[in-house]
């Protein structure tokens, strides 16, 4: 074999900058961030953000000084017809609020009228069960129909008959067939004044109280 055949040796010393040749060192923590560099990256951070903010505001100022009067009077008009759909739409609710009001009312005193325990109580049941009745008792300008609400007091008397009071044949209101009492008489007329007002009166206990009161 030749001096140009003979194979060279090679150099297997480890390169000390490789990451074969060098040892790993370094601990975990070499790795973090100081807290005193990552609060300055935050800092600026707020500092940029807080100047871009400027800068829309400034580019939106810009735009509305560049804007004609016509397209101003146009935006202030556009904005206007806004709020006044929104204040109308809120009057609206309000409106329909008060007829509902005054419709679920003068239901209530029919029912007590005719003898129902809790009037109020019963409204709420017939506008679950019974909602487009209900709602057919007053037109959208606020006109009550007093044939529908006797017509519907009619329906819920017969229908639910354990929710009103027992009355003798020719006589008033009265529970067991006998003739009540004056003072079950005026506890009534008081729970049907404060029913068309909004307020549940227990008209057993208010005549319990009147004829305590008349004993003594």
């Amino acid at each position: 074999m030749t001096d140009q055949e003979t194979p060279q040796a090679q150099d297997t010393t480890p390169d000390p900058q490789s990451p074969a040749g060098a040892q790993n060192t370094s601990s975990g923590e070499d790795n973090r961030i100081p807290y005193s560099r990552f609060k300055s990256v935050l800092d600026e951070n707020n500092t940029l953000k807080a100047r871009l903010d400027k800068l829309e505001k400034a580019e939106q100022e810009r735009k509305q000084a560049e804007m004609t009067e016509v397209e101003r009077a146009t935006a202030r008009a556009a904005e206007l017809e806004a709020q006044l759909k929104q204040t109308a739409a809120e009057r609206e609710v309000e409106r329909k609020a008060r007829l509902e009001d005054r419709r679920d009312n003068a239901l209530a005193q029919s029912l007590a009228s005719a003898g129902a325990i809790d009037a109020d109580e019963l409204v709420l049941v017939l506008k679950a069960k019974h909602a487009n009745d209900v709602s057919a008792l007053m037109a959208d300008d606020g006109t009550l129909d007093s044939d529908a609400i006797k017509a519907l007091v009619d329906k819920t008397k017969a229908e639910r008959a354990h929710n009103f009071q027992t009355s003798g044949v020719g006589s008033p209101s009265n529970r067991g067939g006998s003739v009540p009492s004056p003072a079950s008489q005026d506890a009534q007329r008081l729970a049907n004044i404060a029913a068309q007002y909004g307020y549940k009166v227990d008209a057993r206990k208010v005549a319990e109280r009147l004829q305590n009161s008349d004993q003594e």
